[in-house]
């Protein structure tokens, strides 16, 4: 799993959770066992104040 994290102009942080692809053996063996892979997250936009991030840093 991904969590790149873009600062916005202001001020907040983009994060978006992504599951990297399945090559093509694990994904026949989560077919074989009846599973379905996990959904994409949506992406999350934080506040600087609750990452504890000081000014001037973003």
């Amino acid at each position: 799993m991904l969590d790149p994290e873009i600062p916005t102009m202001d001020q907040r942080l983009l994060r978006l959770a992504r599951h990297t692809q399945t090559d093509n053996a694990v994904a026949l063996l989560i077919q074989r066992l009846g599973k379905t892979p996990p959904d994409q997250p949506p992406p999350k936009l934080i506040s600087r104040e609750k990452l504890d991030i000081p000014k001037g840093v973003l």
